[in-house]
Order: C-alpha cells, then sequence, then structure tokens
C-alpha cells in the first residue's frame, strides 16, 4: 500500500497539471501469451494509477483520465494500431514498456487463452491438452495471430519507431524470478515515477531501496494480492512440456538470431534477452517429431447453458445434457484434478454451468416479425449476418430495431473479441472494420468456416458530415462521465477538437471513405443491402425499410412467417407504431429497458465545417460515386444525397479557433478499498 499512496500522491498539483492527470500514458506492447494481464496487475498496484487496454471499447479507455498504461498487442493481432488513437498528444513519445517472452512459451501461452474461451473456462484457468497442442501446432506456429512471423514482426515494429527512446524491457521470465523480479519492480517504479511526473520523496526512496518490501510486493502481485485477482492455473497435464519438431525448433532459432544481427549495435540489452532465449530453447524445448495421430481425441467444446432453461411451469420437454470436455490423458490426473474434474460435470448436469455472460437467451423473443416464434436457439443452424457501419452512423440503433423485429439475439464485434459472433442463434454481428481496426471479420470467419452468411450482409451508411462529429460526441460523453446517447457536446468543444479529428483518428473522413471502399470492394459479399441512417430515421421511409429488412433477415433464417404476421407486416398502421416505438424506445432492447436518448441544450445546433473541408467531403463522395456508380445505382444515389445535403444544409465555420474545453472532473474511484476488503474476508 505504500508504494501506491507515494507514487500516486507524489505530486499534490497532479490533477491540476492538465486536463489528463498532468502525465502522458505509457506504451506497454507485447505479444499475445506473454503475461501482459500480469503485468498490467502489478503496475496498477505499484502505482495506484488506471491502466487499460487498446482491445476494450475500441481504445478508449486508454486516454482516459489518471491512466497511466494502455496495454497493445499491434500488430500481432492487428487491433488497434496505436498511431489511430487520439488525442495524440495524450501518449508519451519518450518512453515505452515492452514486454517479451521466450515464443516457444508464448505460442502455446496465447492459444491456450483461445482454448479456455472456446471450452468456456475462466482464463488462466486450464492448460489444454497435450495432445490439443500436437494437433493443432503446425498451423499455430506458421499462420495466424500467434504465429512465430508475427512474434519477431511485433519486436520489427516497435524498433522501427522513432520515438520512445526510453525503453523498459521486462522479460517475462525474470519476472517471475523472485530476485530479478524485484529489481525490475524497482525499474519499474523509476520509469513511471519519471513518466508520472511525481515527486521523489526520502521516504519513496527508502523503501524502492529496501529489498524484503520490495519482494514482498512482488510476491503479493504474483499472487494476485495486489492490483486485481489472478487464477492459477490448473492442468489437464500440468507437467508437460510445450514440444516442437526439429524443423520448428531451426526456424525459431534462425528467427531469433536474424533479431540479434539486427539490433546488436541498437540496442544490446534486447540482444542479451534474445540470446536467453536461443540457449533456452536449445537446451529445455523438446523435440517432437512424432506423427500426429490420424484421429486424435478431441476435447469437445462445451455448449455454454443458460441457468434455469426448463421450469416445471413452463413443461418444456427435457434438454438433451451436454458432456463436459474430457481431457485425453484423463487417466493419469491427480486425484484434486479428478475431483475438479467431478464437481464441473456435476454442475453441468445440474444445469449450472458458470459462464461468461454472452449476453445470450436460450429461448428468443416473439418479436414483431414473429420469425423465432417457437425456436431453440440451440437448434438453430442460420448464418449470421455481418452489420458494417462507420463509427457514428446509428448501429446501435439498427441492432435494438432487428433484435425486436426479429426476437433473435445480436452481437458486437467489440465485446469479447468477436467471440460471441459465431454463438447459434445470433442474426446479426456489428462491426466497425476497417475503420476502427478492431476486430477483423476476415480472421473471425477464418476461425469460424460456413458460419457466417456469403448471401447478404448490412452496410449501414449515414452522411460523413454528421457521422463523423456522431462518432466523436460518444467519446466526449465517456471523457466527461456521461452515459452513453445521453448528452451532445458543446458546439466550441466540435469546433476546438474538428479540425484533427476531420483528419486523423478513427473519426476522420479517411476511415469513412475506407469502410465503403473495403466492404464494396469485397468479392465475398457480393449482395449488399445499403441501410442509410438518414432513412431509417425517416417517418415515410423507416417503415418501408424495416419491411424490406423483415423479408431479408426471414430468407437468411430460412424461417417462415405465418399467414397473420406477413399480414400485420404489410399492415402499414402497425409497422409504422412499430418503427415509431423502436427509434422512441431509445434502445430499450440492448440497454436493459433503460430508455437513453440524447438531451441537452446544443441539440439545435448543426455541426460546422470550414469551406475546406466542406469541398473535401464533397471531393470524397465523388470519388465514390464515380467508382461504383455504375455497379450500384442505389449506393450512388445515396451518396447524391449526401452531397446535397453537405451543400445546402452544413454550415461554414469563418470564425476563429474557440479556447480549449474545460478539464473533465476526476471520477473518484474505490477500487483499492474493496480490495482491502476482500483481501480482509479472506484472512478470516
Amino acid at each position: 500500500p505504500v508504494f501506491r499512496r507515494r507514487i500516486r500522491r507524489g505530486s499534490s498539483t497532479m490533477e491540476e497539471d492538465d486536463n489528463y492527470g498532468g502525465f502522458p500514458v505509457v506504451w506497454m506492447a507485447s505479444f499475445p501469451g506473454s503475461g501482459s494481464e500480469l503485468i498490467l496487475n502489478l503496475i496498477s498496484g505499484l502505482t495506484g494509477l488506471r491502466t487499460a487496454d487498446v482491445h476494450v471499447n475500441g481504445g478508449t479507455r486508454c486516454t482516459a483520465p489518471q491512466n497511466l498504461v494502455c496495454k497493445t498487442h499491434y500488430p500481432a493481432d492487428d487491433e488497434g494500431r496505436p498511431s489511430e488513437l487520439t488525442p495524440r498528444h495524450r501518449f508519451s513519445n519518450t518512453t515505452l514498456v515492452f514486454l517479451l517472452r521466450n515464443p516457444a512459451r508464448a505460442i502455446p501461452s496465447g492459444h491456450n487463452w483461445l482454448w479456455e474461451h472456446e471450452h468456456h473456462q475462466f482464463s488462466h484457468s486450464m492448460k489444454m491438452p497435450l495432445e490439443y497442442w500436437r494437433e493443432h501446432r503446425a498451423g499455430i506456429f506458421e499462420h495466424g495471430v500467434f504465429s512465430i512471423h508475427k512474434w519477431a514482426e511485433t519486436i520489427d515494429f516497435w524498433h522501427s519507431e522513432p520515438l520512445y527512446p526510453t525503453r523498459l524491457y521486462i522479460p517475462y521470465e525474470q519476472v517471475l524470478d523472485a530476485a530479478s523480479g524485484t529489481e525490475l519492480v524497482r525499474q519499474m517504479a523509476d520509469i513511471f515515477i519519471e513518466s508520472s511526473r511525481s515527486r521523489r520523496s526520502s521516504e519513496l526512496e527508502k523503501k524502492l531501496q529496501n529489498t524484503t518490501a520490495l519482494k514482498e510486493f512482488w510476491n503479493d502481485a504474483l499472487h494476485g494480492k495486489i492490483g486485481g485477482r489472478r487464477s492459477k492455473r490448473r492442468a489437464n497435464d500440468k507437467s508437460y512440456v510445450p514440444s516442437y519438431t526439429m524443423q520448428q525448433k531451426q526456424v525459431m532459432l534462425q528467427v531469433i538470431r536474424d533479431l540479434i544481427a539486427k539490433y546488436s549495435s541498437k540496442s544490446p540489452e534486447l540482444t542479451k534477452i534474445l540470446k536467453g532465449y536461443v540457449k533456452e530453447i536449445q537446451d529445455n524445448v523438446p523435440i517432437d517429431d512424432k506423427p500426429v495421430p490420424t484421429s486424435p481425441p478431441k476435447a469437445e467444446p462445451t455448449p455454454v447453458i443458460e441457468e434455469h432453461l426448463s421450469e416445471e411451469k413452463n413443461k418444456e420437454p427435457p434438454l438433451e445434457q451436454p458432456k463436459a470436455p474430457e481431457s485425453p490423458n484423463h487417466e493419469s490426473l491427480s486425484f484434486h484434478e479428478s475431483k475438479v474434474l467431478s464437481r464441473f460435470k456435476e454442475r453441468v448436469a445440474a444445469n449450472r454451468v458458470f459462464h461468461h455472460n454472452t449476453g445470450r437467451q436460450k429461448k428468443p423473443g416473439p418479436g414483431f416479425a414473429g420469425i423465432s416464434e417457437g425456436v431453440n436457439m440451440t437448434e438453430t443452424n442460420f448464418p449470421v449476418v455481418w452489420l458494417a457501419s462507420f463509427p457514428g452512423s446509428g448501429s446501435e440503433l439498427l441492432l435494438s430495431l432487428v433484435q425486436e423485429l426479429t426476437g433473435f439475439p445480436v452481437s458486437d464485434i467489440h465485446n469479447s473479441q468477436g467471440l460471441q459472433c459465431p454463438n447459434k442463434g445470433n442474426i446479426l454481428c456489428k462491426t466497425h472494420f476497417p475503420a476502427d481496426r478492431v476486430g477483423n471479420p476476415a480472421r473471425i470467419e477464418a476461425d469460424n468456416p460456413y458460419r457466417f452468411s456469403r448471401s447478404v450482409m448490412l452496410l449501414l451508411l449515414r452522411n460523413p458530415a454528421r457521422a463523423i462529429p456522431s462518432g466523436k460526441n460518444w467519446e466526449w460523453e465517456k471523457l466527461y462521465h456521461h452515459a452513453t446517447h445521453s448528452m451532445k457536446m458543446p458546439h466550441d468543444y466540435w469546433r476546438f477538437i474538428r479540425n484533427e479529428t476531420f483528419s486523423e483518428g478513427v473519426f476522420s473522413l479517411a476511415h469513412w471513405k475506407s469502410m465503403i471502399d473495403y466492404w464494396q470492394g469485397n468479392a465475398s459479399y457480393p449482395d449488399l443491402m445499403y441501410i442509410p441512417y438518414e432513412d431509417l430515421t425517416n417517418p415515410t421511409k423507416g417503415p418501408l425499410l424495416v419491411e424490406r429488412l423483415t423479408a431479408v433477415l426471414a430468407k437468411v433464417a430460412q424461417l417462415p412467417i405465418s399467414p397473420q404476421v406477413d399480414a400485420q407486416i404489410h399492415n402499414q398502421t402497425e409497422i409504422a407504431t412499430f418503427w415509431n416505438n423502436s427509434l422512441n424506445g431509445g434502445k430499450k432492447v440492448r440497454r436493459g429497458g433503460q430508455n437513453i436518448r440524447r438531451k441537452s441544450d446544443n441539440s439545435s445546433y448543426v455541426p460546422c465545417y470550414t469551406d475546406e473541408q466542406k469541398q473535401e467531403m464533397l471531393h470524397v463522395i465523388k470519388e465514390l460515386s464515380d467508382k461504383y456508380g455504375s455497379k450500384s445505382p442505389e449506393l450512388k444515389s445515396i451518396l447524391a444525397g449526401y452531397a446535397n445535403d453537405i451543400q445546402v444544409t452544413i454550415p461554414t465555420d469563418h470564425d476563429p479557433p474557440p479556447p480549449p474545453p474545460p478539464p473533465p472532473r476526476p471520477m473518484i474511484h474505490h477500487h483499492f478499498n474493496r480490495t482491502e476488503q476482500r483481501l480482509k474476508y479472506r484472512q478470516k
């Protein structure tokens, strides 16, 4: 606790220095499977300041006030390119924390995380069976996020950056060692004291030189007593060390030697770490050239089971009970592990398997269109339809409408890194790719072949002059601690950040254009259904669009519509009432019944642009119209409407820039008080 309080309170004016707490955010780069969650917990416990993840909420938490470190796996997973996060001045251009791990250990560790999610286990709670690793090793090693080439690419990318003259290397292997681990804690304290602009008091200096206190802090951090809960991994066969073929070992050694030759003169510290990895691979990594069995035993993923599926009052037929994943070496499990597996089977039999909340419901709601009536989700086999849109185009509104319309659940690629999208029963999955680079749909489709529709996909469009400030408004609400879609940013705030937003970052005009280019030019989706946001919210065109959308989704789901419901859909009064309730309901399905609609005294203003920015928008729209107009007259008509709206409705701003906006009020958290309470409870 002394470390947390002392570094956090080292500067009495920390919250008064600027809008964000007086210090920049430091990037922590790592390859997946290198132990980044452990280091984030350690940093949070050491400094008392927040840490964030670029994979969560599109990286918006990285720029939150009082945030010190942001974790990224770029370019290994290609999610959340650091240069695209705004504002750029919020990030440190002098300091970088680089977490390293031997690729022979990091590659299987990263894939183990994926195996746990496929089998609905907690992260860092189980170890994949040896036969599972041997079966998938060849594909994992050469291709995908966890390949040896991505490991080398991560090192190359961050060492090719001209910034970050100060690099703190954190070898995962040294973090786990008591002697080197405490020394790394001391180095991290020095780096973050300097980065957070805190004062070095005499008491703090004594604590940092106290090896016993540092070792105690290191031990608590590794066992989850500081910075967050850690779950100790229980292996199905915890004695095994991931093995490789002789050829794979030679490839790893050659990749590491190439990196040593490349950076030996630039970074002696990195070179020393890489030489240690070469020695460990040569001495400790076993060789396995045995042929993989043609029919290896597989641990089938356990279906996610909802609680209390069949109640006696509903008198539904009992569901077939799924089986727990069997380890291939079940005979060799220890007595303790056998008891754990037995308890897990008992929970499965009782339909009480604990799992992460996926937002799915076992039995769909009725829905206005009646498509899901009498359907059991676990028995559905219709494909998932992609919903692509630029941020700020009203995707949450459309998701809410589709869920009310069909009764089937919808999902978001930004949640759980898109792992919920392929779930059975899902009819729609939202993505902003390639605008925000979070979750590449092609990669998710590669992991789940034949699960996504190739006959149709939905492209939600909105005039860039309206979509860009709408997306930035979502970021403003997060920054100033407002509920999403509840407030509209002040006009002067928009004018202050307009130029930077328009030219770079997620909400830029270039990214709006890239959205249309990517999906319009993607040969995998020949049939695009365009949904203009302006038509969706129009009282005349909106109900007609809902009627058309119903027919498309019913065809995708391959489910019949009853004559009564069909008559209801084609009844203009009924469908207009449904449309009106959906739009005025405030996303009630997606937001737990809360009618959250934007309310503000500033709602009357129309976002303005400079004359140069208006001309640039018109030029981009004309370029897209000329490029795709012959292939898609519908898209050409939509773009022509946007050009007319920009010329007629969007005002031109000739005024001088406004003064900087007031800083957001700091949000008070009670995280450490709750942590201390949990510790006291466990001690009792």
